[in-house]
């Protein structure tokens, strides 16, 4: 359960636009902890830890079962960057379709909504209205 709430955390964290001054909170055991978002480099999930590796190389690590609460402090602005060309830039003959959440779909049963199309080497996003 943690696991996947500190998950779902790290992918909204990634999708989103942020400022210079906004902050992740982490509470473990008796401890709270803050990173500028700006600063770090990545947040890593281990076997037993949760590793915050800042730009400047310093790591922190919290246990699991120690982390009470995780936040994210900052203003979102909204997805951006979301291109929709009348063309798709790639062939679709042998091309894979996935929705926004990583599940691979079938191609010829798509609702509406946002998906990603590989083929080989080549990667596109596009809407289905």
């Amino acid at each position: 359960m943690v696991r996947l709430l500190l998950t779902f955390s790290v992918v909204l964290f990634s999708a989103m636009t942020v400022c210079a001054d906004d902050v992740v909170t982490v509470n473990s055991g008796t401890n709270t902890d803050r990173f500028a978002v700006d600063d770090i480099e990545r947040i890593q999930f281990g076997e037993d830890v949760l590793t915050f590796i800042e730009k400047s190389g310093k790591e922190t690590l919290f246990e699991y079962d120690l982390i009470s609460e995780i936040t994210f402090d900052y203003a979102v602005s909204g997805i951006e960057g979301v291109v929709t060309p009348d063309v798709l830039p790639i062939g679709l003959e042998g091309a894979e379709v996935y929705s926004i959440s990583g599940h691979k779909m079938n191609a010829g049963t798509l609702p509406r909504g946002v998906y990603v199309i590989r083929n080989g080497t080549k990667v596109t996003k596009f809407i289905k209205r």
